[in-house]
């Protein structure tokens, strides 16, 4: 598929963009990997919560953007209106809700 625009999914939208993405191993293949070994291990799933502040719009779309390995200036206006949708301000900061689900395995 030479011209299909990859995307990029940016907590919950979608980015579109002309480079290529590449993810890291995630815990279903560690998982899998393990399984196959014949290792049937227990996993345990919880949410590592945290926030991020900004004093500003741009801060949080400059700081998200390498978050998101995002390219090019028509994917950060992307972030950039969707985060303006979507930021809570507190006390004169943008507040990025940056919970995250996790996987302890053993």
């Amino acid at each position: 598929m030479k011209n299909a625009s990859p995307i990029i999914a940016a907590t919950g939208i979608a980015i579109v963009g002309n480079s290529g993405i590449s993810t890291e191993p995630k815990c279903d293949v560690l998982f899998n990997v393990l399984y196959q070994m014949g290792i049937h291990p227990n996993m345990e799933t919880f949410t590592l919560g945290r926030t991020e502040a900004y004093e500003t719009l741009d801060e949080a779309v400059d700081n998200l953007s390498s978050h998101f390995s995002l390219k090019n200036d028509d994917q950060k206006k992307i972030l950039e209106q969707y985060l303006e949708k979507t930021l809570q301000k507190e006390n004169g900061n943008y507040i990025y809700d940056a919970c995250s689900k996790r996987v302890k395995i053993w």
